[in-house]
């Protein structure tokens, strides 16, 4: 009979157990969490959206933001800034803007088209909101004193001030003016006297009163719109608002 041989390992052994990691416990709770809130986050907000287009709610509801810090009581529509579009139309936007915001610039196009695709349904006001830089009262003032001759002169002079925002000087508005075909001797007395120094004090109090924060901010139906919105939003928006007009 042979003899065990006490130095043989055994045909197997028991591995040391390995400590429970008890932090993944709290981890994939606090995971689940976050996901059944984001869940919740996604049904509420197409709830709403399906609410809005069907009437139920109007846009302050549907984005949060209050039309106005008094609502009701203030009109930002005016006669005596530069307008686009049909003075009887059934849409107002009047835009805040600054001709030295990136975000304005990224706008501005989109605004045209607007134009272009509701000439008859909308009207779209301009108006001053100089907040961004050094340039930002100059790029105003320009902007009035080309209104001063004419709507045509000062569009004209938006879209140039906008297509070369970063190397805007008073030089070079004075440069770019010239090149509407406005009257430059007129143009220039009137911008270095700073002629329509009040009127922009007048728009830039009017978007403060009316809860104006930043630059672009819209009024649509003196309702608040504010930052940069798409195509595509801005005409579901408007498509809802003729719809609800009929």
């Amino acid at each position: 009979m042979p003899s065990l041989d006490q130095t043989t390992p055994p045909a197997y052994q028991l591995r040391p157990k390995k400590p429970t990691k008890w932090w993944k416990i709290p981890l994939l709770i606090v995971l689940m969490l976050v996901l059944a809130f984001g869940l919740a986050v996604a049904f509420q907000t197409l709830d709403l959206l399906s609410k809005y287009k069907q009437g139920q709610i109007n846009w302050e509801q549907l984005t949060g933001q209050s039309s106005t810090n008094q609502p009701g009581l203030i009109n930002v529509a005016t006669d005596d800034d530069p307008m686009l579009g049909n003075t009887t139309a059934t849409i107002t936007i009047v835009e805040f803007a600054d001709f030295t915001c990136p975000v304005c610039k990224q706008s501005y196009p989109i605004i045209k088209q607007l134009y272009l695709l509701y000439p008859r349904d909308i009207r779209i006001i301009f108006r001053d909101f100089p907040i961004v830089s050094e340039m930002s009262i100059t790029a105003a003032l320009a902007g009035q004193c080309a209104k001063e001759q004419g709507d045509v002169f000062f569009w004209s002079l938006h879209d140039k001030m906008f297509d070369n925002q970063e190397q805007l000087t008073t030089d070079l508005i004075k440069s770019l003016a010239a090149a509407t075909q406005l009257d430059t001797g007129r143009f220039n007395q009137c911008l270095d006297s700073q002629k329509y120094k009040n009127e922009i004090s007048q728009d830039l109090n009017a978007a403060y009163q009316a809860g104006a924060a930043g630059t672009p901010t819209f009024f649509v139906n003196n309702e608040k719109v504010t930052g940069f919105q798409t195509l595509a939003s801005w005409r579901e928006a408007i498509n809802y608002l003729l719809q609800q007009a009929k």
